[in-house]
């Protein structure tokens, strides 16, 4: 049975638990989220709904804190007084803290308040999102280039037609924007909001969305993606189909018969469904059909079998005998001598004194 690994030491002695940095988490890109509007003016909001009445949200997805270091810091804050629960939900994607007051008054009056974590970072709170509204993350790609004040104006105006925006964000690699951000937009908000009146229905999420700079040059299509959207289609990025069905994108080569419009797998040929084309290496079939059925035949073979049939087998290196059928003719006993054949000349001409043809002997 095998020890276990003794701890690593660090430099004052004591024994160090860190788990060893993988080749994975150094080769994968962070992206870093910058944020261009939110209607939340401390730190980022959450869109969620609470479980709980009365409740705080707190996004802890980035913080590197347990559940005890957090409930250690909200009982050291003044959110203290007026709460009595937390809890923290935590999956895959993200860790969210939710706080319970007494009262609704209590927590709009302490939303104000931050929590100072031990490394002197604070974090505020944000109110849940109510009932009624619909709230859906959108997935930004293919984002044109613009500085960040021109995508500030250019994006919402684009997206308003769907819904009220409620934050806008793009993504940094090595502090480069790549053309991918995020949007959080209310798809069924009120006809009176602080913000925007909506004197028209906000219009269904489509993926194909058009984008320009605010005077309308350069114009440009990003594509938005979100949770249980319809049918898109990969290739042309149109809706009501799959990339499969798609018309506009290239038809596939058998590689089995080297036709277009299917697969080795559904070939017709292969599967005995379509008969295949005569061979044509026979002098009959050469000279019965033309060049248009030649050609179709030897695309059908494949290339073991171009390689390797008889008309493309290549020359050899001596003339055979024609065989014929004397059996009607009386047998008659040849006196001549045999033909002596000598192999062909090489290169290099050997000594003709030293060298004589070989002849088989004669049985009479």
């Amino acid at each position: 049975m095998a020890l276990p690994r003794k701890p690593k030491k660090s430099v004052d002695g004591k024994p160090s638990h860190d788990k060893p940095i993988s080749y994975a988490s150094l080769a994968t890109n962070h992206r870093e989220p910058v944020v261009l509007f939110s209607q939340s003016k401390h730190s980022r909001q959450v869109w969620r709904r609470a479980e709980n009445p009365h409740s705080l949200l707190f996004d802890i997805s980035r913080l590197q804190i347990t559940d005890t270091e957090f409930r250690r810091a909200v009982g050291q804050s003044p959110l203290k007084q007026g709460a009595h629960g937390i809890v923290v939900h935590r999956t895959r994607s993200y860790a969210i803290a939710e706080v319970a007051f007494e009262t609704q008054a209590i927590a709009d009056k302490l939303i104000q308040q931050p929590v100072t974590l031990d490394d002197g970072s604070k974090i505020f709170g944000s109110h849940p999102i109510p009932d009624e509204w619909d709230v859906v993350k959108i997935n930004l790609t293919h984002i044109p280039l613009y500085t960040r004040s021109i995508l500030s104006s250019s994006i919402p105006a684009a997206l308003k037609p769907f819904g009220q925006l409620l934050e806008l964000g793009i993504y940094l690699e090595q502090d480069f924007f790549t053309g991918k951000g995020y949007a959080y937009i209310n798809t069924n908000p009120k006809h009176e909001t602080k913000n925007n009146v909506f004197h028209v229905p906000p219009q269904q999420l489509v993926h194909s969305v058009t984008v320009s700079r605010n005077d309308g040059s350069y114009p440009s299509r990003m594509f938005a993606t979100w949770s249980k959207m319809p049918l898109y289609c990969r290739y042309c990025h149109c809706s009501g189909h799959t990339r499969l069905q798609c018309t506009q994108k290239p038809q596939p080569r058998c590689h089995f018969c080297q036709e277009l419009g299917h697969v080795r797998k559904d070939c017709p040929i292969k599967q005995g469904k379509t008969p295949a084309p005569e061979s044509t290496t026979s002098d009959q079939a050469n000279l019965n059909h033309d060049t248009t059925t030649a050609s179709f035949t030897y695309r059908t073979n494949s290339k073991r079998q171009r390689n390797f049939s008889p008309s493309h087998s290549p020359p050899l290196n001596f003339t055979p005998i024609p065989v014929t059928d004397n059996s009607s003719a009386p047998a008659t006993t040849s006196t001549s001598p045999p033909n002596q054949q000598c192999p062909p000349p090489n290169d290099k001409q050997p000594d003709i004194s030293s060298t004589k043809c070989e002849t088989d002997d004669m049985v009479t």
